[in-house]
Protein backbone atom coordinates (compact mmCIF):
# COMPACT_ATOMS: atom_id res chain seq x y z
CA UNK A 1 0.00 0.00 0.00
CA UNK A 2 1.36 3.61 -0.88
CA UNK A 3 2.23 5.71 1.77
CA UNK A 4 0.17 8.67 0.69
CA UNK A 5 -2.92 6.08 0.83
CA UNK A 6 -1.75 5.27 4.73
CA UNK A 7 -2.02 9.00 5.30
CA UNK A 8 -5.23 9.49 3.93
CA UNK A 9 -7.29 6.40 5.69
CA UNK A 10 -5.43 7.48 8.55
CA UNK A 11 -7.15 11.40 7.96
CA UNK A 12 -10.54 10.08 7.62
CA UNK A 13 -10.78 7.63 10.65
CA UNK A 14 -9.54 10.78 12.64
CA UNK A 15 -12.24 12.72 11.09
CA UNK A 16 -14.88 10.13 11.94
CA UNK A 17 -13.80 10.06 15.72
CA UNK A 18 -16.60 11.52 17.84
CA UNK A 19 -15.53 14.89 19.38
CA UNK A 20 -15.60 14.27 23.45
CA UNK A 21 -18.80 17.09 24.74
CA UNK A 22 -15.96 17.70 27.57
CA UNK A 23 -13.04 16.62 29.32
CA UNK A 24 -12.31 15.44 33.09
CA UNK A 25 -10.31 17.74 35.26
CA UNK A 26 -6.65 17.43 34.67
CA UNK A 27 -7.41 17.36 30.90
CA UNK A 28 -7.77 19.11 27.91
CA UNK A 29 -9.68 18.83 24.25
CA UNK A 30 -7.55 18.51 21.62
CA UNK A 31 -9.71 19.64 18.88
CA UNK A 32 -7.06 18.29 16.05
CA UNK A 33 -6.71 14.73 17.49
CA UNK A 34 -10.41 15.01 18.85
CA UNK A 35 -9.36 13.51 22.29
CA UNK A 36 -8.95 14.91 25.87
CA UNK A 37 -5.49 14.72 26.94
CA UNK A 38 -3.38 15.04 29.75
CA UNK A 39 -1.98 18.30 30.28
CA UNK A 40 1.68 19.22 30.32
CA UNK A 41 4.35 21.65 32.03
CA UNK A 42 3.56 24.27 29.25
CA UNK A 43 -0.40 24.01 30.33
CA UNK A 44 0.77 25.99 33.64
CA UNK A 45 3.14 29.01 32.58
CA UNK A 46 5.89 29.96 35.14
CA UNK A 47 5.40 25.85 36.73
CA UNK A 48 7.95 23.51 36.32
CA UNK A 49 5.50 20.89 36.37
CA UNK A 50 1.36 20.84 36.94
CA UNK A 51 1.24 21.98 40.46
CA UNK A 52 -0.64 19.50 43.00
CA UNK A 53 -1.61 21.10 46.08
CA UNK A 54 -1.24 19.07 49.28
CA UNK A 55 -4.86 17.61 49.46
CA UNK A 56 -6.49 18.24 45.94
CA UNK A 57 -6.28 17.58 42.52
CA UNK A 58 -4.22 18.81 40.42
CA UNK A 59 -4.67 22.20 39.43
CA UNK A 60 -3.61 26.16 40.47
CA UNK A 61 -5.43 26.45 43.29
CA UNK A 62 -4.23 26.25 46.44
CA UNK A 63 -7.28 26.28 48.87
CA UNK A 64 -9.21 25.99 51.10
CA UNK A 65 -11.34 22.79 49.90
CA UNK A 66 -14.89 24.15 51.68
CA UNK A 67 -18.71 24.35 50.46
CA UNK A 68 -19.59 27.72 49.14
CA UNK A 69 -23.27 27.79 48.37
CA UNK A 70 -26.10 25.29 49.00
CA UNK A 71 -29.32 25.58 47.37
CA UNK A 72 -32.08 23.04 48.23
CA UNK A 73 -35.81 23.35 46.78
CA UNK A 74 -38.59 21.24 46.12
CA UNK A 75 -40.72 20.76 42.86
CA UNK A 76 -43.42 19.38 43.77
CA UNK A 77 -42.09 15.88 45.69
CA UNK A 78 -38.98 16.29 43.84
CA UNK A 79 -35.79 17.84 45.87
CA UNK A 80 -33.67 19.92 43.67
CA UNK A 81 -30.14 20.32 44.90
CA UNK A 82 -27.48 22.41 43.91
CA UNK A 83 -24.30 23.22 45.58
CA UNK A 84 -20.78 25.26 44.62
CA UNK A 85 -17.53 24.62 46.44
CA UNK A 86 -14.31 26.14 47.12
CA UNK A 87 -11.67 23.69 44.83
CA UNK A 88 -12.59 20.81 43.15
CA UNK A 89 -14.41 17.98 45.39
CA UNK A 90 -13.48 13.92 44.15
CA UNK A 91 -17.25 13.26 44.67
CA UNK A 92 -20.17 14.76 46.63
CA UNK A 93 -22.84 13.19 48.78
CA UNK A 94 -26.53 14.59 49.69
CA UNK A 95 -27.96 12.88 53.14
CA UNK A 96 -31.56 13.32 53.85
CA UNK A 97 -32.72 11.73 57.41
CA UNK A 98 -36.61 11.93 58.61
CA UNK A 99 -35.93 13.49 62.10
CA UNK A 100 -40.14 14.19 62.07
CA UNK A 101 -40.57 12.16 64.96
CA UNK A 102 -36.93 12.10 66.51
CA UNK A 103 -36.61 13.94 70.41
CA UNK A 104 -32.89 12.59 70.83
CA UNK A 105 -33.20 9.36 71.12
CA UNK A 106 -31.62 6.79 69.15
CA UNK A 107 -30.65 8.17 66.11
CA UNK A 108 -31.16 4.41 64.54
CA UNK A 109 -34.63 5.35 64.89
CA UNK A 110 -34.13 7.90 62.15
CA UNK A 111 -34.53 6.65 58.02
CA UNK A 112 -32.03 8.08 56.36
CA UNK A 113 -31.22 7.95 52.54
CA UNK A 114 -27.36 8.94 51.30
CA UNK A 115 -27.22 10.25 47.44
CA UNK A 116 -24.39 10.45 44.68
CA UNK A 117 -24.50 13.76 43.12
CA UNK A 118 -23.44 14.69 39.91
CA UNK A 119 -20.68 17.01 38.59
CA UNK A 120 -21.73 19.88 36.45
CA UNK A 121 -19.30 22.42 36.04
CA UNK A 122 -15.99 23.48 37.61
CA UNK A 123 -13.06 25.77 37.11
CA UNK A 124 -9.78 24.63 34.91
CA UNK A 125 -7.80 26.03 37.87
CA UNK A 126 -9.37 23.95 40.55
CA UNK A 127 -10.96 27.33 42.49
CA UNK A 128 -14.63 25.96 42.42
CA UNK A 129 -16.54 22.87 41.53
CA UNK A 130 -20.56 22.95 40.52
CA UNK A 131 -22.80 19.78 41.77
CA UNK A 132 -26.63 19.37 41.57
CA UNK A 133 -29.09 16.28 41.82
CA UNK A 134 -32.77 15.93 41.15
CA UNK A 135 -34.26 13.49 42.67
CA UNK A 136 -37.69 12.03 41.83
CA UNK A 137 -39.98 12.05 45.07
CA UNK A 138 -42.16 10.26 47.21
CA UNK A 139 -41.56 6.58 45.60
CA UNK A 140 -41.69 3.61 47.38
CA UNK A 141 -39.09 1.97 49.59
CA UNK A 142 -38.68 -1.15 47.86
CA UNK A 143 -38.18 1.24 44.50
CA UNK A 144 -35.72 3.76 45.09
CA UNK A 145 -32.85 4.32 43.03
CA UNK A 146 -30.34 6.20 45.03
CA UNK A 147 -28.98 9.08 42.75
CA UNK A 148 -32.49 9.57 40.75
CA UNK A 149 -35.29 8.61 43.50
CA UNK A 150 -36.24 9.19 47.29
CA UNK A 151 -38.80 7.58 49.49
CA UNK A 152 -39.13 11.16 51.45
CA UNK A 153 -41.47 13.55 49.37
CA UNK A 154 -39.53 17.17 49.97
CA UNK A 155 -42.46 18.85 50.96
CA UNK A 156 -43.57 17.10 53.85
CA UNK A 157 -42.41 18.18 57.62
CA UNK A 158 -39.30 17.14 59.77
CA UNK A 159 -36.53 16.31 56.96
CA UNK A 160 -32.80 17.09 57.52
CA UNK A 161 -30.36 17.45 55.13
CA UNK A 162 -26.73 16.93 55.12
CA UNK A 163 -23.85 17.71 51.97
CA UNK A 164 -20.82 16.07 52.28
CA UNK A 165 -17.57 17.36 50.02
CA UNK A 166 -15.68 14.26 49.85
CA UNK A 167 -11.67 13.69 48.62
CA UNK A 168 -9.56 11.40 46.33
CA UNK A 169 -9.90 8.74 49.21
CA UNK A 170 -13.29 9.45 50.24
CA UNK A 171 -12.40 11.83 53.37
CA UNK A 172 -14.71 14.11 54.32
CA UNK A 173 -12.69 18.06 53.52
CA UNK A 174 -16.14 19.99 54.28
CA UNK A 175 -19.72 18.85 55.09
CA UNK A 176 -22.88 21.45 55.65
CA UNK A 177 -26.45 20.65 57.66
CA UNK A 178 -29.62 22.36 57.30
CA UNK A 179 -33.16 21.43 57.71
CA UNK A 180 -35.36 20.49 60.53
CA UNK A 181 -32.85 19.45 63.24
CA UNK A 182 -29.71 19.57 61.53
CA UNK A 183 -27.44 20.64 64.84
CA UNK A 184 -29.34 18.15 66.99
CA UNK A 185 -28.74 15.04 65.07
CA UNK A 186 -25.88 15.60 62.56
CA UNK A 187 -23.45 17.31 65.20
CA UNK A 188 -24.80 16.62 68.43
CA UNK A 189 -26.12 12.89 68.28
CA UNK A 190 -23.87 11.72 65.41
CA UNK A 191 -20.72 13.65 66.15
CA UNK A 192 -20.28 15.51 63.46
CA UNK A 193 -18.71 18.88 62.81
CA UNK A 194 -20.82 20.62 60.15
CA UNK A 195 -21.50 24.23 59.64
CA UNK A 196 -25.10 25.01 59.22
CA UNK A 197 -26.76 26.56 56.59
CA UNK A 198 -29.97 28.65 57.05
CA UNK A 199 -30.29 27.89 60.79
Amino acid sequence: MRPGLLITIAAVLVACKPMPERCVRGTFLDEARRECVPMVPEDYPGETEPPAPEGGPIGQYDGPWQLATVDSECDGAAFVVEITTDGWAANMRFRIGDTSGWSGGPTTDVTRENHPMNQVDFAQDGSWDRWDLILEGAVASQAVTLGTSSQFDCAQTGLTFRADMLDDSSGLMDCGIWGDQPDAFWNEALGWDCDCFDC
